[in-house]
């Protein structure tokens, strides 16, 4: 999708820039991606994403190693386990060169 122009936003020191940039990015509902790391490894270079956000990734918060080694070169992640118990989690894989950050919500 082509990004939009949205209207300058400056929420707690944040701004978005205008540009004619495209980025390429997906939402998959995995239901874990312990088991499907060469799939979404193969989805990303497929279509050329460059964010891939994952909700039910039910990767433990021990257990990250084997979902990193899969990804492409060029990409890092954030990874969101589900705080108690089995399921939930959100990841969301990008390419490194792009400047991400989490943002948590207030407590």
């Amino acid at each position: 999708c082509e990004s939009a122009v949205p209207s300058p936003v400056d929420p707690e020191g944040l701004s978005i820039t205008a540009s004619s940039s495209v980025i390429r990015f997906a939402l998959s509902n995995a239901r874990s991606i312990m088991n499907k790391t060469f799939i979404l490894n193969d989805f990303i270079e497929t279509n050329g994403l460059d964010v891939l956000c994952v909700t039910e990734s039910w990767v433990p918060k021990d257990e990250t190693a084997a979902f990193v080694e899969h990804l492409p070169d060029d990409f890092t992640y954030f990874s969101v386990p589900r705080p108690s118990g089995r399921g939930g989690g959100l990841a969301m894989i990008f390419k490194s060169s792009s400047m991400c950050r989490p943002v948590y919500p207030s407590s």
